[in-house]
């Protein structure tokens, strides 16, 4: 099995550390989940990450950078590469900002209706010889819908009325208001300022209310990637005047990272912002080829207690993709081993694969012939296809051989850390292998486990399926595993992540689609209308649902998950 690159729904970028750690922090309390770390595989970078859910329910996948170094250039390069490798719903900035004193308070939130560089354009002399400014910006307008939203919106209220606001310093002489978020301009310059330059600030847009120094190099790589949508919005932490100092750096920085994620919560959701279901999906492209006849569907209602309804509805398949695909048979409904599902989910995947192969920039797997007594070591293939590229030419297989012979590497998945994750059936260990093709065997499983479907589940972590011992195991990025049990004799054959952030299996011997969630809970198992139909291989759909294959049963199965 191929893995598909892990999506992320949100990203959210800061330019500081203390601004990162602000976020993270609320977060961790609000939610109650905990952040885990990774590198890019892409581009090396640190980030931390973990999944929440919005305010009805749904899971999203939060990805948090920060800039190496703070400043327009930095963040322009940090997060177009972010968006390029991602390319999540949303992009959101959070952290600190200067105010203008004459429109704002310390601790104020200020969401950016638009960005703009205000110290753009050109310097000239007057007659007097006094330096004249003659400005040229290009503001970038947060979108519509969102600005829509925005002004009525007000959760966030209650999150920050609980934060201890530390008092103005006695070189202000105001009194305080009530924290207020003020939906206007957000200028950007090249410096820190403490000269209070907002007169020369709203000289080109006069609403600006507020100025950093990487909200308009933010809006400028996200008007270039206009199906990604993006809000900033940060605290008031100074007036950029000789008062300036850092007493109120830690609350603007937690106002304005409560003000975010009550904004995730109830605004990102698949109504509002549908994610990217067709990226990476086999699923999309097979339904060209797999037609339903004329006959009925057979459907079952969900027997188990549930707020959703699940069902399952098969589809029979086409003639012409039946007699294609006759050979991949068995001769009686009996408990599968490894080397017989192998033949079973591989027969069928071969003609879907050949409909995608095309759009991989490169493919990696895992190759065992059953006729043969694997006296060799058994290798890992690499195989790349696509527009050969000047000294890269197409076609070229570099093999690795894996270290334990007879290893008979089973299923193989791109993993949360940029390595490519491998199950080996025979010698039921988890391996792993770098790009440059240096394989680390580092997880011993039970003997007779016979580890074989490895996925990337949507909390960042490894999935196993262990056809062997009728479990599914999770192991983190760093190795440690916990084991699942799965209803006895069972015979897990085929294991899916569905959009509703559970794992999805085939039980191939009690002819059953089973649902588990992520803390490793069976929370339903759902009968397949067809006696015996030998549920195999499982995958999410484009349009949410999961599809699997019945080999005897010869049909093409869906259940859906309720959203």
């Amino acid at each position: 099995m191929v893995g598909d690159i892990q999506q992320f729904d949100v990203c959210v970028v800061c330019a500081l550390p203390e601004e990162t750690r602000a976020f993270l922090e609320v977060v961790e309390q609000q939610c109650k989940v905990t952040f885990e770390q990774s590198i890019s595989s892409r581009y090396h970078s640190n980030y931390r990450f973990t999944t929440i859910k919005n305010g009805i329910g749904e899971p999203l996948n939060l990805h948090v950078s920060w800039l190496s170094h703070y400043g327009p250039l930095e963040m322009t390069l940090h997060l177009s590469r972010v968006l390029d490798e991602y390319q999540p719903r949303i992009a959101i900035m959070t952290g600190i900002c200067a105010g203008d004193i004459q429109r704002v308070q310390l601790g104020d939130l200020v969401v950016a209706e638009r960005t703009f560089t205000y110290d753009n354009g050109k310097f000239t002399l007057d007659e007097h010889g006094r330096s004249i400014h003659e400005h040229n910006a290009t503001t970038y307008q947060l979108n519509a819908n969102i600005l829509q939203f925005l002004r009525l919106f007000d959760d966030w209220e209650t999150l920050i009325v609980d934060l201890d606001r530390p008092p103005s310093p006695p070189e202000i002489r105001l009194q305080q208001h009530e924290v207020r978020c003020h939906i206007s301009a957000m200028a950007s310059g090249n410096a820190v300022r403490a000269d209070n330059p907002f007169e020369d600030v709203q000289a080109p847009v006069r609403d600006a209310v507020a100025i950093d120094m990487e909200g308009a190099a933010f809006g400028l790589v996200m008007s270039r990637h206009s199906q990604t949508h993006w809000l900033i919005v940060k605290g008031v932490c100074d007036y950029a005047d000789r008062t300036k100092n850092d007493v109120y750096h830690s609350y603007a920085a937690r106002a304005s990272a409560l003000y975010a994620l009550s904004f995730i919560q109830a605004y990102v959701t698949e109504q509002r912002m549908p994610g990217n279901s067709g990226k990476g999906s086999i699923e999309a492209k097979t339904t060209l080829a797999l037609q339903p006849q004329a006959s009925p569907s057979k459907e079952v209602q969900n027997i188990q207690p549930s707020r959703t309804q699940t069902a399952i509805q098969e589809l029979p398949l086409a003639a012409s993709l039946s007699q294609a695909l006759s050979w991949v048979t068995l001769p009686s409904i009996q408990r599968l081993r490894p080397h017989q599902h192998r033949r079973l989910v591989g027969g069928i995947m071969v003609a879907l694969v050949a409909l995608f192969l095309s759009t991989i920039p490169g493919i990696w797997s895992s190759h065992y012939n059953p006729t043969t007594k694997l006296k060799q070591q058994p290798p890992l293939i690499r195989t790349v296809i696509g527009t050969p590229r000047p000294g890269h030419p197409i076609g070229v297989i570099t093999e690795y051989p894996i270290p334990t012979p007879n290893a008979q590497p089973d299923s193989i998945t791109l993993g949360p850390d940029g390595n490519l994750w491998f199950t080996e059936d025979h010698t039921a260990k988890i391996g792993r292998i770098t790009r440059q093709g240096q394989i680390t065997e580092f997880l011993q499983m039970a003997s007779g486990s016979n580890p074989s479907s490895i996925i990337v589940g949507p909390d960042h972590n490894i999935w196993i399926l262990e056809n062997g011992s009728d479990k599914i195991a999770r192991v983190t990025p760093q190795g440690q595993i916990t084991e699942f049990p799965l209803p006895p004799g069972c015979n897990p054959i085929g294991v899916a992540f569905g959009k509703d952030g559970n794992l999805w299996f085939t039980e191939f011997q009690t002819n059953k689609i089973g649902r588990m969630n992520i803390s490793g809970k069976i929370t339903g198992e759902f009968p397949i209308p067809t006696p015996n139909s030998g549920a195999a291989a499982i995958t999410q759909g484009p349009d949410g649902n999961l599809w699997f294959t019945e080999n005897p049963g010869n049909m093409i199965g869906k259940i859906t998950t309720g959203l």
